[in-house]
């Protein structure tokens, strides 16, 4: 995101249409550059009272801004060479304010403890005690780092820089007039300085035994007050009531096989191919795939026998696709190349013979498998390193960014592509080019110059080598385009290198294709992925592939996020919609730790349905090994009950469409300047506003500068916004639905709704006042959980007589280490206006089997249901005798 560039106003004004002369160029170039230095639109006067402060599960302070995060520490920790330092940390709240801290860092041999009060309602003391038992020369040392958000849009434009006190004794932040935030400290810390974020290192350049203590004070604007924190907000954890091994890691619950009956074995309906912005199969059907990842440990070191049970549950679960991840990456061993290999130019037998198992074992339970390329592949001596690898290594062996300048790394790429694809499975019999079970493949994973990488390789980089490549590739660019050679050189700026970076990844783009298409692959192919902060100006190389791929990741309380000054992970996936292209999504996740986990999968697998989005993939489904876990994982869902618990019923609404498609559509048209401008969810109010409310799709413009670049063309009865500043919710409102009535999110409550014929849901902060929907009266005590019913006979749930029930709340690790994890029941009344009369409640055990039985009250047209109805079960079904499932 570049500034305020990406506010300037164009709607009702034609779109610039530059020409290919230098004078021109000059014009375009000084024309953003003046976009890049003017002040934006002033937001509304922000005010004492506007701000909030909380402290969090892991002793961390997050500041908001009329309740936008603007301001948040973290702990920091680094030894020697700035090797990362694990740092663990947890805070016990005492109310108001006041609490504990405890935390260490194990690898410098530190203990952290703290006493945290709060005198006034703007001002918290922390006093902070760190005891290291030994010394340790030369370690970098620890602290905390603030970072300040000063492009949030709640500023209304880019806010000032902090001011560093003398002495390490804090700093100064004025982010609006009249708004004035300081931490003091006391005595004064060792370092304090600027690098993404305030760092204030309590230890620093080495770590002497003995104790150290500090007093940090935090004072904001008068009129501040404290938030309660969602830990405070919920019931208080009465564990010994949990449900323990609530969900069997190698069973369902709920069985949904029936969903994949028309592709066992995926791959007879033909090929999946890209056919306008959808994906259909061979045959002409519609592809709509609901899947996750298998990645790392969990391709390798999963037993043999328990693959084909694993890809079952997988199917009984929703799933039809599955990506095969990390299957490359050194720090996975074994990996494709084998244990600790000397060479990555040789597929290891056994590392293969792995990989064909679980795809053939996925494709006789009629789930796709979609391919990775390269993601974590590094180049050892014995491949015959490329020129340049010397500053390869620099970057810890990692080939992203260096595959678009760098001929070597391509050449060993499209090797490996050529063998890997080549490759037949046994068990199949076909190459992994030739099956149609395939559904896609990536080239590169997370891989991209527009945002992330180009400046390793920028003027004073430190890699001689490739930046004189890239140098030598600007100065033909500017000869070509007639743009300013320092322009195209200016690294991480608006305008001309954007343009420059997106012709590099167009060009690798063309060959790997090539390559693909030469060995005779026919299904879709994704170039890589926008992800992270990337700005739309990603788009225009990747609309290369065949799909656009989107990576996007939640994080806790994302239901309270307000679109019209926050990105929430919803509206990154949304600026990644191509008018055109179908927008895959083969990484999402809210994963654990973040306690309200469990309501993302319906609200992802809602929005897709909305959007018409093509195939979300969350992850992981796992990079462990499966087979009974220790504990919870932040990337292994499997045996989640708060995330796994939830995808049956994600997956009967997304695949079933039991959410209508959006009426209307908004399509963002931008101008080449704002394209290539800097603009991004983060910076964009027309994004943010529109993805919960209308089918969001981007335009890619027509580019002089970049001839290849074809624009995108716009929705047949599209409502085109050229601004991108655009708030397109009405004045007033705290909550945003969509066109069709169908979702709503309450922003303010932190509550989403779904009131569709065959799906009626409430997820996040619905304890307490009824929910009501057209069919449903939802009356929950549990104060933050997920109710869904969903429609299994693929009737409205007035009618219907086959009925999924969901009832999801909290998982966390099990205390007593009976189980990886315990799961909160949920207490809720459901009342349900149906014709039938004859409806019986089943409570499932964690296998699926029937742990249960219960008549419930039939009344005045209506089902009345008491949960939870059963020890230890999350799922029930609501079923007249004889009834089945729909076709």
């Amino acid at each position: 995101m570049v500034g305020p560039f990406a506010r300037a106003r164009t709607d009702g004004v034609p779109a610039m249409k530059p020409r290919s002369s230098p004078a021109a160029a000059v014009v375009l170039c000084l024309l953003w550059s003046l976009s890049c230095t003017t002040a934006a639109p002033a937001a509304n006067a922000i005010e004492g009272k506007d701000w909030t402060w909380r402290i969090q599960a892991d002793g961390t302070v997050r500041v908001s801004c009329k309740g936008t995060p603007v301001l948040e520490s973290g702990h920091i920790a680094w030894g020697k060479a700035w090797a990362w330092a694990g740092v663990s940390a947890e805070y016990h709240a005492e109310g108001e304010g006041n609490g504990t801290f405890k935390g260490g860092v194990s690898d410098l041999g530190t203990e952290m403890t703290g006493q945290y009060r709060s005198p006034r309602p703007n001002v918290l003391t922390m006093d902070l005690r760190m005891a290291s038992a030994r010394s340790i020369a030369e370690a970098i040392g620890a602290g905390q780092n603030w970072t300040l958000r000063l492009d949030s849009p709640v500023f209304g434009g880019r806010a000032a820089m902090p001011e560093l006190a003398a002495g390490g004794q804090g700093w100064t932040w004025r982010p609006a007039p009249g708004m004035e935030i300081r931490l003091t400290v006391e005595p004064g810390a060792a370092k304090v300085y600027y690098e993404n974020g305030v760092r204030i290192f309590f230890l620093a350049d080495r770590v002497d035994r003995g104790e150290k203590r500090f007093r940090l004070t935090l004072t904001l604007p008068e009129g501040a007050t404290r938030e309660s924190s969602p830990e405070e907000r919920y019931d208080p954890e009465a564990k010994a009531r949990w449900f323990a091994g609530a969900l069997d890691w190698n069973a369902s619950p709920v069985d949904l096989r029936f969903l994949n009956a028309g592709d066992r074995p995926a791959g007879g309906r033909g090929p999946v191919r890209a056919s306008g912005d959808a994906l259909v199969f061979g045959d002409g059907s519609p592809a709509r795939f609901w899947g996750g990842n298998l990645a790392a440990y969990a391709l390798f070191a999963t037993p043999r026998a328990t693959v084909p049970a694993q890809a079952r549950r997988m199917a009984q679960m929703g799933f039809n696709l599955m990506r095969i991840h990390h299957h490359d990456s050194s720090w996975v061993s074994p990996n494709v190349f084998g244990r600790k290999p000397t060479t990555t130019r040789r597929l290891d037998p056994a590392a293969m013979e792995r990989l064909d198992w679980w795809i053939k074992s996925l494709k006789d339970e009629g789930i796709y498998v979609w391919l990775d390329l390269r993601v974590g592949r590094q180049i050892p001596p014995g491949d015959g390193p490329p020129n340049g690898a010397d500053e390869i290594a620099r970057s810890e062996g990692s080939l992203i960014g260096y595959d678009y300048l760098n001929d070597g790394v391509r050449a060993l790429m499209r090797e490996f592509q050529d063998a890997y694809l080549s490759h037949v499975n046994p068990h199949t019999g076909l190459a992994y080019k030739d099956d149609p079970g395939v559904a896609a493949v990536l080239v590169t994973n997370e891989d991209d110059l527009t945002t992330h990488f180009a400046g390793l390789f920028g003027p004073g980089s430190g890699r001689p080598f490739h930046e004189g490549l890239l140098t030598r590739e600007a100065r033909s660019f500017a000869a070509r385009t007639g743009l300013p050679e320092a322009q195209t050189l200016a690294v991480g700026s608006p305008g001309a290198d954007k343009m420059l970076l997106a012709d590099l990844e167009h060009r690798f783009n063309e060959e790997m294709i090539a390559d693909l298409r030469r060995l005779g692959f026919r299904s879709p192919v994704a170039t890589t992925n926008t992800w992270g902060d990337a700005g739309l100006a990603n788009l225009a190389a990747l609309a290369d592939g065949d799909v656009i791929d989107v990576h996007a990741y939640g994080e806790a309380e994302w239901l309270g996020s307000n679109p019209r000054t926050d990105a929430s992970f919803a509206a990154w996936i949304g600026a990644g919609q191509v008018s055109g292209k179908p927008t895959t999504i083969s990484e999402w996740n809210v994963p654990f730790p973040a306690v309200d986990r469990f309501a993302a999968p319906l609200y992802v697998a809602a929005l897709s349905a909305f959007q018409g989005w093509d195939a979300p993939m969350i992850y992981n489904y796992s990079q462990d090994p499966l087979q009974t876990p220790s504990g919870p994982s932040t990337w292994s869902s499997f045996s989640d009950p708060a995330l796994a618990g939830v995808m049956p019923a994600a997956a009967l609404l997304f695949r079933r469409g039991q959410v209508a498609p959006a009426r209307g559509t908004i399509h963002l048209a931008l101008s080449p300047e704002h394209f290539f401008g800097g603009v991004s969810a983060k910076s964009s109010a027309a994004i943010r506003t529109a993805v919960e409310q209308s089918r969001l799709t981007i335009g890619v413009p027509e580019t002089p500068h970049l001839p290849w670049l074809k624009p995108s063309p716009v929705p047949e009865g599209a409502t085109v916004i050229q601004d991108p500043d655009r708030d397109l919710i009405p004045e007033g409102r705290m909550s945003v639905r969509s066109d069709t009535g169908e979702l709503t999110r309450d922003w303010q409550r932190g509550v989403h709704v779904i009131d569709a014929p065959k799906c009626q849901a409430a997820s996040g902060w619905i304890g307490g006042d009824p929910i009501v929907t057209t069919d449903a009266r939802f009356e929950v005590l549990t104060k933050k959980a997920v109710v869904a019913l969903n429609s299994v006979d693929d009737q409205p749930l007035s009618q219907s007589k086959f009925i999924l029930i969901t009832t999801v709340a909290r998982a966390v690790a099990d205390p007593e280490k009976r189980s990886a994890y315990i799961s909160e029941p949920v207490v809720a009344t459901i009342t349900l206006k149906t014709a039938a009369t004859d409806l019986e409640l089943l409570a499932l055990a964690s296998d699926g089997r029937i742990a249960g039985r219960l008549q419930p009250k039939h009344a005045d047209g209506a089902v009345r249901i008491e949960l939870p109805a059963a020890r230890g079960s999350h799922w029930y079904v609501l079923r007249a005798p004889g009834a089945k499932p729909g076709p």
